[in-house]
């Protein structure tokens, strides 16, 4: 986000195409806001009720979330805007500024009750402020800039009460839910976190795999709601995540072309959305190099469920509301969309109201948002959901064709003919874990070199394997179910389940549901 790509975002956005009238709105669309101008930063308020959106016309902004309507201009910054941020009783906003500053306002008046000089000074990329929090009790807050410092600040005095420099470039920071944690990403390529209270450096975050792209930048981070996971985007385009506190790399996975702008994590933790992003902010369209979709992702799968395309550039925020039911994304093409996530079945008390009829069916649907909600529904009335599985579910039945396929299969591996060796070694790498038990026994025997080679590229690929079947879908999303809940009635189940036909798949996944609750 360079300071001297303005100009050549103004350009665009006078250039972009405007929306037709007549073109229908993308499913889920709530409002759609046109702001004057590029827009920085956006967060509701505390209640959801309230939107508020941050411009490079120096301008911070407030609108209806139900109508969409404007509902207040606070004006007084002498440059961009470039972060916001509601006080938790929502009486308070914070901005900041590239013209080095931040104001406190009174929401109720409007009006400017003190600011900030001098706050963030000349980075590598411009002056100012990147990213702001207030901690949970409302007695200070943080703020990050291009310099590259982050500084906390008392509430009532606007007095630091300290610094901390640990980068050495411009950084985004972000505070655990509890308060006790700062989590800092930067566009020098590396994370930290920190103690909140002191300052103190607990440690880097691990970056695997290396980041490969020319900008190294790490995007605005997000803490999941128990502080258990923290998760980052970063100039590749992948999503990382660390484990908190041991800071040990988690699951990631490819989400974007390109620069992963921001992510953000839904408020019962099953949920992260992604936007891409130009890497230096503005410039015009996506060209297949990068992208500017919004992307909803399961958490503990790292499966895609919903892509949005709202905007027509860089996408600069996504922001869930605190009940999880809204999404509002915002623009440098100087857009702010307001997504309804109840209607695009990505809210996971869509299902809560339902019987166990309804969401037993939803348990065996394709993966995708409405298998989701069930999911999520599921784990959040554990009393419910057990008793549905327990009653439901059955151990797998032995399946003699099957146990007598696979032993085929596993002969035809030491075939003559290549080809036959060839064909065998891919139906056994898609069979996954239905075949997993049978080739671990063939290597026991012991088998022939040859054998013994394509045995273990079908254990090390052997996650190739897909469930099919409604039934078979049902029986993964259920063991997915059982492990997040966990405890001794869970455990109880998995081990019944894991009694069923050894050969089974299924059967090998209630196993490891077990093992992972040790």
């Amino acid at each position: 986000m360079i300071r001297g790509l303005v100009a050549v975002m103004a350009l665009a956005i006078i250039g972009a195409a405007a929306v037709s009238a007549e073109e229908p709105a993308p499913k889920g669309q709530l409002q759609r806001l046109e702001f004057p101008s590029g827009v920085g930063d956006i967060q509701f308020s505390p209640d959801g009720k309230v939107l508020a959106a941050t411009g490079f016309d120096r301008t911070l902004r407030l609108y209806e979330v139900a109508t969409g309507k404007q509902v207040e201009v606070f004006e007084g910054h002498t440059g961009r805007v470039t972060c916001v941020a509601w006080s938790p009783d929502g009486r308070t906003l914070i901005s900041g500024s590239d013209d080095n500053s931040i104001r406190i306002w009174d929401v109720q008046t409007g009006k400017a009750t003190g600011a900030l000089s001098d706050v963030h000074g000349q980075g590598s990329h411009g002056t100012g402020t990147t990213s702001l929090g207030w901690f949970p009790d409302g007695k200070a807050f943080f703020s990050t800039g291009y310099d590259p410092l982050m500084r906390i600040w008392n509430t009532q005095t606007h007095e630091e009460i300290r610094n901390i420099r640990g980068h050495d470039d411009c950084v985004f920071a972000i505070l655990s839910p509890d308060g006790k944690l700062l989590a800092s990403a930067s566009q020098d390529g590396t994370a930290r976190l920190w103690d909140a209270a002191t300052g103190e450096l607990l440690g880097d975050l691990e970056i695997q795999p290396r980041i490969d792209a020319t900008n190294p930048h790490l995007g605005v981070p997000a803490f999941s709601p128990d502080g258990s996971r923290l998760f980052s985007g970063a100039g590749d385009g992948k999503v990382r995540s660390w484990t908190i506190p041991g800071r040990k790399p988690g699951a990631g996975w490819d989400a974007h072309k390109g620069f992963l702008g921001c992510v953000e994590v839904s408020p019962d933790g099953g949920l992260l959305v992604s936007s891409g992003m130009h890497p230096q902010g503005g410039i015009g369209a996506p060209d297949g190099t990068w992208d500017n979709a919004i992307r909803f992702w399961d958490i503990a799968t790292g499966k895609l469920l919903v892509e949005l395309n709202g905007h027509r550039m860089s996408v600069s925020r996504c922001r869930i509301s605190a009940d999880g039911t809204r999404l509002a994304t915002s623009s440098w093409d100087g857009t702010i969309v307001i997504w309804d996530l109840v209607a695009l079945d990505l809210c996971g008390q869509n299902a809560a109201g339902e019987d166990a009829e309804s969401l037993w069916k939803r348990l065996g649907e394709a993966a995708g948002p409405r298998s989701w909600a069930g999911i999520r529904a599921a784990v959040a009335d554990p009393a419910k959901a057990l008793a549905m599985i327990g009653e439901r579910l059955a151990p797998a039945a032995n399946d003699p064709e099957f146990s007598r396929k696979v032993a085929a299969l596993i002969r035809d591996l030491d075939d003559d003919k290549f080809s036959v060796r060839e064909q065998a070694l891919k139906d056994l790498v898609q069979l996954g874990p239905r075949a997993e038990l049978a080739v671990r026994r063939a290597l026991e025997s012991p088998p022939s070199p040859e054998v013994q080679m394509r045995a273990r590229v079908i254990l090390e690929e052997g996650a190739a394997w897909r469930p099919e079947t409604e039934e078979e879908r049902r029986w993964v999303n259920a063991v997915k179910v059982l492990e997040e809940i966990g405890g001794e009635k869970a455990r109880e189940i998995l081990e019944k389940l894991g009694g069923g036909d050894p050969d089974s798949a299924l059967t090998a996944l209630a196993r490891r549901g077990v093992e992972k609750g040790k």
